[in-house]
């Protein structure tokens, strides 16, 4: 039991100080409970918020493709001719294609 009375001697010396006193020492033991041990602990709460930013990043960047996408599916019902032209150099049998390209 010596380290049982190792404890008492740094809470006597503890208490000598004046600042610790029975709150002092629930408030702590409870805000290590709570930053470590506990089920929803800081380290978890982070993660989590990381997490979370991430995704929200992830749903931005969705939403900016499906705008693309939508957008090129409306010229692509609009224009198609035009859009298989360009895009996929398509041509009549009887035409020619010059493709023009800026350096």
């Amino acid at each position: 039991m010596k380290t049982n009375s190792q404890f008492r001697q740094w809470l006597e010396m503890a208490r000598g100080v004046g600042k610790l006193n029975k709150y002092t020492i629930a408030l702590s033991i409870f805000l290590v409970w709570m930053l470590f041990f506990d089920k929803h602990n800081m380290i978890v709460q982070w993660q989590l918020h990381r997490q979370a930013g991430d995704l929200k990043e992830q749903i931005r960047e969705d939403q900016e493709r499906l705008v693309a996408a939508r957008n090129e599916m409306d010229i692509l019902l609009n224009q198609e001719e035009r859009y298989a032209r360009e895009k996929y150099k398509m041509h009549k049998p009887d035409e020619e294609v010059f493709v023009i390209t800026h350096k």
